[in-house]
């Protein structure tokens, strides 16, 4: 699944991207195609995505 706007990305493909990945935010970010996990970090907290700290 990879995006290449951020924007596009749903709440849903970012909870099954981190899910898929274990909770592993850095993979997560490569799986989504962004370009780094400061991008991801913002867009968990603009969609209000809780973040599971195993």
């Amino acid at each position: 699944m990879l995006h290449t706007d951020a924007a596009a990305l749903t709440a849903d493909e970012i909870r099954e991207a981190l899910d898929r990945a274990g909770g592993n935010q850095a993979a997560a970010t490569r799986a989504l195609g962004l370009r780094n996990r400061d991008v991801l970090y913002r867009l968990i907290r603009k969609h209000g995505i809780e973040v599971r700290r195993d």
